[in-house]
Order: structure tokens, then C-alpha cells, then sequence
């Protein structure tokens, strides 16, 4: 009965994504997943046990880690030992990144994610001297798909260079990153996931991430939890290293003392903008019951059951955070109707449409627009801002690079939006 029970829960684990859910993203440094680690060997089997455990108690939809090891069958190996297994076939991974760092770095980033809620775009990475960062697009597999409708997601998954003394390769990781975003130059549903090592919201890798000049690329802390984290009791809820308070082989000492793992998002999954919406209060480190300063994860921790807390103390000294994160019905890619607010006066398009599309906006003040261009199946081609003033606006985008067929421009201001087709010959 036990394992017909455990069957069923898993198969639960890979339904489809309906007009309006939830996913869940969890996020975990493994602490070094691999046989032959920079420090210590690793006992995978206990790990592969500890990880089951985990997965199953969170029951995560996308999953984020650091440190697994940088060949394919420590991926693989998580993937068939781990996720899918008891009957469940849903779970895919990413593309590997086989060059984190060099050839003395072991270790790399991966994604994990429910193949029945989402589907792989694409994926890049952003080559550094201390470790890449890895960036996947996925969408969601609504029911509205085959009209062309979807909801993407771009998780980017990091992992700074820890130490007190190496503050500045922190920034200059992050900074490599946000001009990457910077000259892709697109606001969009950004999520960011990873052990970051910093000790404070004051350092500058962290302001890089959250006040980078560009603000349609920053991210936001969902839970607004600036200050000095580290050794602090205020946030003693948020800190997921380390879980042990002796040294232990490949364990640090100390308890758990710090904010290193994070889940960031930018502005629009903040505020749900682009049908992607963070849920702050399902933000947390699993394991967490804000009496852990300077304590290991297990001494006198009721937050989660026994085997959770075992689990966690074997698995990692990092705790793994997670948080839900709400996918709004689609938008008809074909709906004409104007949902901007009353203030912003009607949109027109002039056509026909070759190589520039002209549109008109009528507004009773100045405001900025995001201009947004997407294929039939929702495939973003073309992004720009237009500011207007008070009054009769008049605006034209150059478009020469775009092959013959059938468009959609959408126009969004201040979390409202509009969207109209266009045919380009």
C-alpha cells in the first residue's frame, strides 16, 4: 500500500500546467556532487537517498543547483536516480555547461524542471574566470499552446566565488553578467538562482544585481530583506549555511550563520506584469526555523520531519530555498481589445507593414512603453521603448531583419497592455 501511495504522489508531481498555477522553484548547492570533488570524494548513493527525500517533501517543478559535477552522468545519474523514478518519466534537464571556470573547476550549474509544466526554449551560457552562469528559457505548457499563446520563463543560475577576501571577483562575475543582459536589452521574466557568497546587501556584487544602472535588467529580493546578514539575528530565518556547527569532512563549521542562496527576480515577475508572478510568502530555506544561529540544521529543529532534517545535514551545508511563483492565464495572441487603462487613450497601426511598423497612441500624459514584437508562438523578435507625451504620438520601428507572415505587437505600460496583429509582407 506504502509504495502504491508513493507511486500515486509522484505521478501528481508531473500534471500538466493549467490557466492559472503555481510552480514551484527550489534551489541547492549539492556540495559537490561528484565522485572525484576538489576536496573529498563524495558518497553518491547517500546523496542520491538524501536528494529523493528532498525532492519529495518540496515537491519542486523547476530546480536549480550548484556544485553537480561538470561531466553529463552526474546529471543523468540525478535525473535516474532521483526524479525520475516509481513510475514518474516527467523530469528533463538542461544543457550542460562543460567549462565552468576552466578545466580545474569540477564542478557546474544545471536546471532540472516537470517537462508536463514546461518546455526548454533555449539556453546560453555567460563564460567568466571563476564560473559561468547559465541561462535557460522555458515556457509553459498551457492549454492555450496551440493557438500560438504561451508564458516564458528565463532562469539564470549563478555561483560567486565565496571568501571574505573576494569581494571583487564576486563583482566581476556579476558584472560579466548584467552587460550580457544589458546588451540583450529586454526586460522579461527573469528569475535568478544561486549561492552568490555574499555577507551583506552592501557589496557590490549584490548591488550590481539588485541597482544596476539599466533598471529594465535589475533584479528585486522578493522578500525586501536588505542588511547585514551575516551572523545576524534578525535574519536568522534566511540563513542557509552552514548546517553544521563542527567541522566534518567536507562540511564548514560555524552553524548556520549566513544568507548565501538566493532566488531573484526582475520587476515583472515581482509584479506579475507578464503573466509570471512571484509569491513572496512561499519564499523560505528549507529546514529554517529562525532559531539556528551558530546551530546545526538538526539539534532540536521541529520544522520539517526527522528525515528532512537528516537528510539536509548529510546532503549539503547549504540549506535549499525555495518559492512558488503564479502563471496568469495567457493572452489571445489575436485579442484586439485595448486592457490599457482608461487614461491611455486608443492604438492604431498603420499598414500595411514591410520593413517598419507605424502606430499612433493617443495619451493624456508623458509615459515610457515597452514595445514588444512575438511570432505566432510567442517568441519575442523584436523589443523597444517609446516615451510619449500628452497628446497625438507618432512612432515608427524599423523591422527589415523579419521574414513574411503573421505578428503580433503588444504595447504595455505601467502593468497594463495592448495587443494587435500585423501582417508583414
Amino acid at each position: 500500500m506504502r509504495k502504491f501511495l508513493s507511486i500515486m504522489l509522484s505521478v501528481c508531481m508531473c500534471a500538466g500546467v493549467q490557466a492559472a498555477d503555481t510552480l514551484r522553484l527550489m534551489h541547492y548547492n549539492l556540495m559537490q556532487y561528484a565522485v572525484n570533488g576538489s576536496s573529498c570524494a563524495a558518497d553518491l548513493s547517500q546523496k542520491d537517498k538524501c536528494l529523493r527525500i528532498l525532492f519529495d517533501y518540496v515537491r519542486p517543478d523547476i530546480i536549480t543547483v550548484n556544485e553537480v559535477g561538470k561531466e553529463m552522468m552526474y546529471t543523468k545519474r540525478i535525473l535516474d536516480s532521483c526524479l525520475n523514478i516509481n513510475g514518474v518519466s516527467c523530469w528533463g534537464h538542461g544543457r550542460l555547461t562543460s567549462e565552468s571556470g576552466g578545466s580545474a573547476n569540477k564542478f557546474s550549474n544545471m536546471i532540472f524542471y516537470n517537462k508536463e509544466k514546461l518546455t526548454m526554449h533555449s539556453s546560453y551560457h555567460i563564460p567568466n574566470a571563476v564560473r559561468d552562469f547559465n541561462v535557460y528559457k522555458l515556457y509553459a505548457n498551457s492549454s492555450d499552446l496551440r493557438k500560438g499563446d504561451t508564458v516564458f520563463v528565463i532562469v539564470v543560475i549563478g555561483h560567486l566565488k565565496a571568501g571574505v577576501a573576494d569581494s571583487l571577483k564576486r563583482e566581476n562575475q556579476v558584472e560579466t553578467l548584467m552587460k550580457t543582459l544589458d546588451r540583450i536589452g529586454k526586460a522579461d521574466n527573469y528569475i535568478f538562482c544561486g549561492d552568490i557568497n555574499v555577507y551583506s546587501s552592501y557589496e557590490r556584487a549584490y548591488q550590481l544585481l539588485v541597482n544596476y544602472p539599466n533598471p529594465a535588467i535589475r533584479f528585486y529580493d522578493p522578500i525586501e530583506k536588505a542588511g547585514y546578514w551575516h551572523d545576524n539575528a534578525r535574519f536568522s530565518t534566511l540563513h542557509t549555511q552552514s548546517t553544521h556547527d563542527v567541522y566534518g569532512g567536507c562540511y564548514s563549521a560555524g552553524g548556520l550563520d549566513d544568507r548565501f542562496d538566493f532566488i531573484l527576480v526582475s520587476e515583472s515577475v515581482l509584479r506579475g506584469t507578464r503573466n509570471v508572478k512571484a509569491l513572496p510568502r512561499t519564499y523560505k530555506a528549507i529546514g529554517q526555523d529562525g532559531m539556528r544561529l551558530n546551530k546545526s540544521v538538526t539539534v532540536n529543529n521541529t520544522s520539517v520531519p526527522v528525515k528532512v532534517l537528516n537528510a539536509l545535514s548529510v546532503m549539503s551545508d547549504h540549506l535549499p530555498v525555495v518559492m512558488d511563483v503564479k502563471i496568469s492565464k495567457t493572452v489571445s495572441q489575436w485579442h484586439a481589445d485595448s486592457d490599457l487603462s482608461k487614461e491611455m487613450k486608443s492604438v492604431e497601426v498603420k499598414k500595411p507593414v514591410d520593413n517598419q511598423v507605424s502606430f499612433s497612441i493617443k495619451d493624456r500624459q508623458s509615459r515610457v512603453y515597452q514595445v514588444e514584437i512575438t511570432s505566432i508562438f510567442g517568441q519575442v523578435v523584436f523589443y523597444t521603448q517609446v516615451q510619449t507625451s500628452a497628446g497625438d504620438n507618432e512612432f515608427t520601428v524599423n523591422i527589415p531583419k523579419l521574414l513574411p507572415g503573421i505578428y503580433c505587437l503588444k504595447l504595455t505600460c505601467e502593468g497594463a497592455h495592448t495587443i494587435r496583429k500585423i501582417i508583414k509582407k
